[in-house]
């Protein structure tokens, strides 16, 4: 019996040695498991503390628990005058709104982006964005972590940049208006002179033209008197050349940019011509038995006739003014493909006169007439008409061309769109 009673006392103690074992190594993990997590928990807090955010930690009772050292420096309070203060220090300078706004996402578990002004232990104010992640679904206290980004340059800089769009608003504002009184008071203006020119316009062109009929009566009885029928063909060119000023003037008045309307149709370009040519046989048929017009093809263009009729009056008026009482002027329709590949109509009016200024057609528009000494003595005054026909040439599309001829004399062209067969209007059944 005593031997029983041995055995199973050793039989306990063996059991409870293999139970303080297990124990033991049961233990030894789990104290491996805790350093292995303190480590980390070490090195994260070490990671957290060298990075450049600022971080704040509060605890589950609503304090701060702990900062690092991007905190410290941003703020100018160390951990120690921060531990145990409450976790809405952040918010206390908050706007009331933002703060609650803040505060009920972090009681109801979300996180809360905020901008919030701060002040320093220097009592310097500085500006952050603010990221507070809740640690907890607590609804009774603040239980977060906040990490905080310094924008202050950031903030004073967009400061600036808002002050200096708003100046600028003010003074673009300003400087609208001062454009828009100037277009109106330019716009006003410019009516005043266009009535003032169509008046003056009105008024000369019907004596302008019975000086015309008047001197080619008189040419026609004035057959032997050869120093009279001089004078009578100088007054007959200038008060043809008058005519075409006029009605230069008058063109100019509606052909201003953004001021000019056209009415459009489907123009043959060398009937256009001859019917100009027309008119002249009747007022001055002794300059008009000067101009040639060579046959060619008949180029269809969409246009304003009688804006158009006013350019071709003007090329082919100046061409005889400028040219010898004896000399041919010549006019030729015709087509004509650039060599960028785009076909124009091309109206060509060459003269042997005294040519161009140096400068070309850009000095006779700019000069303009009675201007300049140099354009006096030669007796070129292009001015109002070439102004005219360029503006009439844009307003179609086109352009209006001019160059000195290789023995004398010059040739201004008239480039103009042809019509195309999309552009053309079905007749109507």
């Amino acid at each position: 019996m005593p031997d029983i009673g041995h055995a199973v006392l050793l039989l306990g103690l063996l059991a409870s040695a293999g139970a303080a074992v297990v124990a033991w190594r049961r233990n030894a993990a789990w104290r491996e498991r805790a350093q292995a997590a303190e480590a980390r928990h070490d090195a994260l807090y070490g990671l957290v503390d060298a990075g450049q955010a600022a971080i704040l930690l509060t605890d589950a009772d609503g304090r701060i628990a702990w900062v690092n050292a991007a905190y410290e420096s941003l703020s100018g309070y160390s951990l120690a005058a921060l531990r145990e203060m409450p976790a809405d220090l952040l918010l206390r300078d908050a706007p009331r709104a933002t703060a609650a706004d803040a505060r009920r996402r972090l009681l109801r578990g979300d996180v809360a982006d905020v901008q919030l002004e701060q002040q320093a232990s220097d009592g310097s104010a500085y500006r952050v964005h603010a990221r507070l992640v809740p640690r907890s679904d607590t609804e009774s206290s603040l239980h977060y972590a906040a990490m905080l980004v310094d924008i202050t340059d950031y903030a004073t800089q967009a400061a600036r940049l808002r002050e200096s769009n708003e100046t600028l608003a003010r003074r673009l504002g300003q400087r609208t208006r001062e454009l828009l009184a100037a277009r109106e008071s330019a716009t006003a203006a410019y009516r005043t002179k266009a009535a003032w020119q169509t008046r003056i316009a009105t008024r000369l062109h019907q004596p302008l033209h019975a000086v015309l009929a008047y001197c080619g009566l008189a040419l026609e009885r004035a057959q032997q008197d050869a120093r009279q029928r001089r004078y009578l063909l100088d007054l007959q060119q200038a008060a043809a050349v008058a005519v075409n000023h006029v009605e230069a003037v008058r063109g100019l008045t509606d052909s201003q940019p953004g001021q000019a309307s056209l009415n459009l149709r489907e123009v043959a370009l060398d009937e256009l011509v001859e019917g100009v040519l027309s008119t002249w046989r009747v007022d001055a048929p002794a300059l008009v038995g000067r101009v040639v017009l060579e046959e060619g093809c008949s180029p269809t263009i969409v246009a304003d006739a009688d804006r158009l009729s006013r350019v071709v009056r003007h090329l082919v008026a100046n061409a005889l003014r400028y040219s010898a009482d004896d000399s041919p002027v010549s006019v030729v329709v015709g087509v004509e493909t650039t060599a960028q590949g785009d076909t124009y109509a091309r109206l060509a009016v060459t003269d042997a006169g005294i040519g161009l200024p140096p400068g070309g057609l850009d000095a006779l528009v700019e000069h303009g007439p009675d201007t300049s000494p140099d354009l006096i003595q030669a007796g070129v005054t292009g001015g109002i008409g070439l102004t005219t026909c360029r503006q009439v040439a844009m307003l179609h599309g086109g352009r209006l061309t001019a160059q000195n001829n290789a023995e004398r004399g010059s040739t201004f062209v008239l480039w103009l769109p042809l019509l195309r067969e999309s552009d053309r209007q079905p007749v109507p059944a």
